[in-house]
C-alpha cells in the first residue's frame, strides 16, 4: 500500500539571482581586462615592426654613405644587437 503526500514547497531564488549578478558582473570585467590585455599586445607589436625597420633604415644608410659591401653590414648589425643590450641602448 503506497501513500502519496503532496508536498508544497517556496523556492526563495534571491540567493540565486545574486549570484547570476555577480557572475555577469565579473564576466564584463573579465571582458574589460582581455580587451585591454590585446591593446597593449598590439601596441607591443607595433613597436617592435617600427623598431625593426628604423634598424634596418639605420644600416641601409650606413651602406649607401660608407660604400660597404652587404656582409660587412650584416656584420655590423650582428654585433649591434649583441652589444646594445649590454650597455642598455637600442641597437641603432
Amino acid at each position: 500500500m503506497a501513500i502519496f503526500i503532496p508536498l508544497v514547497t517556496k523556492f526563495d531564488d534571491k540567493g540565486l539571482k545574486g549570484a547570476q549578478r555577480a557572475l555577469a558582473g565579473f564576466q564584463n570585467f573579465a571582458t574589460d581586462v582581455a580587451r585591454v590585455a590585446a591593446a597593449a599586445l598590439a601596441g607591443v607589436a607595433v613597436a617592435g615592426v617600427r623598431e625593426a625597420a628604423q634598424f634596418e633604415t639605420s644600416f641601409a644608410k650606413i651602406q649607401g654613405l660608407v660604400g660597404v659591401t652587404a656582409d660587412e653590414i650584416g656584420e655590423l648589425e650582428d654585433a649591434a644587437k649583441r652589444l646594445g643590450p649590454s650597455f642598455g641602448v637600442s641597437a641603432n
